[in-house]
């Protein structure tokens, strides 16, 4: 399998929980999963543990170092394997009445929330958005990177999902704008920054989904 997951909860009080989804792609998937995985744990709890009870503002910020520096280490020890290779990414942490969601490529994480109108039902709200290469927004970035948004060539014209690509010499072929490792396409605007959401909990708040795309691809987030 080239899917890695953490969940942990908190000893210290500082964070509710931490969990997280990655999903490796290529030949050193796996690897690429992994590492940034342990690397993206590592870095969290040090900064909890540094930190004692912080701010929503605080656990965004360090999400987006933990990122940073799982991405820079990943390339440093094991660059040879992520120029094709690489893994997306999503991590929810509840730190008090907060959840903060930060995600890198197409695993999402969805909240359930019981309904006001429909007793033991409950309605999806996406605590993430997918990073594809046809999302207005990031196609756009792609573009100013210098890469190219198109699906692949097959025999018979274009078939298959938009991915990005790099445009000389032509190389690629990535169905998602971001993500770890994949370092061929770091000219062509693919990143590991990830995006940030926030949302305050409310009671009628009961559980989260994190999975990759291996599920969405054939569930939606309210059949979820």
């Amino acid at each position: 399998s080239r899917d890695g997951y953490e969940a942990s909860d908190s000893s210290d009080g500082a964070h509710n929980f931490v969990a997280g989804v990655l999903d490796g792609h290529g030949v050193a998937g796996a690897k690429v999963s992994s590492f940034v995985c342990a690397k993206i744990s590592s870095e969290m709890k040090a900064k909890s543990k540094s930190s004692g009870r912080i701010s929503a503002a605080t656990v965004a910020s360090n999400l987006t170092d933990a990122f940073a520096a799982a991405q820079k280490s990943l390339l440093r020890a094991h660059g040879a394997d992520c120029a094709e290779s690489g893994s997306t990414c999503v991590v929810c942490v509840r730190e008090g009445d907060n959840l903060i969601v930060a995600n890198v490529g197409d695993s999402r994480c969805v909240l359930g929330r019981r309904s006001n109108t429909k007793a033991h039902s409950y309605v999806a709200v996406d605590l993430s958005v997918d990073h594809k290469p046809d999302r207005p927004d990031e196609a756009s970035r792609i573009a100013r990177a210098g890469g190219v948004v198109e699906p692949a060539r097959g025999l018979h014209g274009y078939a298959g999902p938009a991915r990005v690509w790099r445009r000389i010499p032509r190389a690629g072929g990535l169905a998602v704008s971001r993500a770890f490792g994949d370092s061929q396409l770091h000219s062509a605007g693919v990143v590991a920054i990830p995006e940030i959401k926030t949302l305050g909990v409310t009671p009628n708040d009961a559980f989260v989904v994190l999975a990759s795309d291996g599920v969405w691809d054939h569930v939606s987030s309210a059949e979820a």
